[in-house]
């Protein structure tokens, strides 16, 4: 008998944040703003959806599940210098409207630079998401509870 195991997991978050707490540090960025360490308060949501598909020989079994997270957290950003800069967040959340609990963090280092005049960040780091959800009481209930980390790059291009 063959055994094939297939998830597809897709999330997506958005939030807003609000600067409590900003200090300027001497100098300017690359892109003309001055260099600064800030703290940010945030809130937001994250949708997951997980959409498995388990085969053994000729059974077939599939399940698909979505939800929806509130989440607060805070970011942190600090310039080093003109360049270079270090960025990191955290959030919690599920409080039982989707998971029972999420926790989410990611850290990563960005570099600025101008392609064609156009200012642009490259950033490399590392991202860590937790989700504990639990589809009800049944044996036959959709459980989740995973921890999926590892390498994160980005791009960001400023117009």
């Amino acid at each position: 008998n063959e055994l094939a195991l297939q998830v597809i997991n897709t999330t997506l978050a958005a939030g807003a944040y609000y600067g409590v707490y900003e200090q300027e540090l001497g100098g300017a960025t690359l892109f003309g703003r001055p260099r600064v360490f800030a703290i940010e308060p945030t809130l937001g949501v994250r949708w997951t959806q997980i959409d498995a598909k388990v085969e053994v020989g000729p059974m077939t079994a599939r399940r698909k599940v979505q939800w929806t997270d509130p989440f607060i957290g805070a970011r942190m950003i600090y310039d080093i210098d003109d360049r270079w800069n270090f960025a990191a967040e955290a959030d919690i959340g599920g409080f039982g409207a989707g998971t029972e609990f999420s926790a989410h963090g990611q850290a990563y280092l960005g570099y600025r630079t101008m392609i064609h005049d156009v200012p642009t960040m490259f950033r490399v780091g590392y991202r860590v998401l937790y989700q504990d959800y639990d589809g009800g009481d049944n044996v036959s209930d959709f459980k989740y509870r995973v921890t999926q980390h590892g390498p994160v790059v980005g791009l960001s291009i400023t117009f």
